[in-house]
């Protein structure tokens, strides 16, 4: 592994692939240390204040530039990210260094300040986590939402298989079923009622016969 190579554990290339391994693997404690066991070495504290300000570790953040400036106390980059990262947690410290950076920043150009795009300044600027996870969070949701898009459309596609009875042959159906076979015979095109006898045959009660003769009075 990577943590095995003693060689090259402390170049700065070799601490930056470690750095983006474990945060591609979210796991951003064991990236943090990554960069607290390197030297102080330019890159990394610039790499190391920028990664704790993109995961809102502002105090880390702030440890880092107060390195850098140590390092090279003309840095204004350094200065005004130390700035942004104190305003987190210290305001009364945050006001100190930018009253510092006021005075060691050069006179504001008027025409280079009405060339800068907003969008792009903004752009520019550390994100923190909160912002970070929301972006995450709504491309999450965005796939989830195509995934079922796609997967209602096949399912939409898919035609169930039509179960034929026993014994039926689909290719050779034979005659249509009588359309009519629902309704009351009474009702069917092709019902002949039952013909009335018009026969006149009388009759009697139970075990007497037509014409028989009365007795004598």
């Amino acid at each position: 592994t990577l943590e095995g190579i003693e060689a090259l554990r402390s170049k700065p290339a070799m601490i930056g692939a470690r750095v983006a391994l474990y945060e591609r693997l979210g796991d951003v404690d064991a990236a943090a240390a990554a960069l607290a066991s390197a030297d102080d070495d330019i890159t990394i504290l610039q790499a190391a204040g920028e990664f704790h300000a993109r995961h809102g570790r502002w105090q880390e953040a702030a440890d880092a530039q107060r390195r850098l400036l140590e390092l090279n106390p003309r840095d204004l980059q350094a200065l005004a990210a130390l700035v942004i990262a104190t305003s987190h947690f210290d305001p009364a410290a945050a006001n100190e260094h930018l009253a510092r950076l006021e005075i060691a920043s050069p006179p504001i150009d008027e025409t280079a300040l009405d060339a800068l795009d907003p969008e792009q300044l903004e752009q520019s600027l550390p994100r923190s986590a909160k912002s970070l996870q929301r972006d995450a969070d709504v491309r999450k949701r965005d796939a989830g939402e195509q995934d079922s898009s796609t997967r209602l459309k096949k399912k939409r596609r898919t035609r169930k298989k039509v179960i034929y009875p026993k014994g039926f042959d689909p290719a050779n159906p034979g005659p249509p079923p009588d359309p009519e076979r629902w309704l009351p015979k009474r009702e069917r095109s092709n019902y002949r009622p039952r013909r009335k006898d018009k026969r006149g045959i009388s009759r009697g009660p139970q075990g007497s016969t037509s014409g028989q003769a009365r007795p004598d009075a």
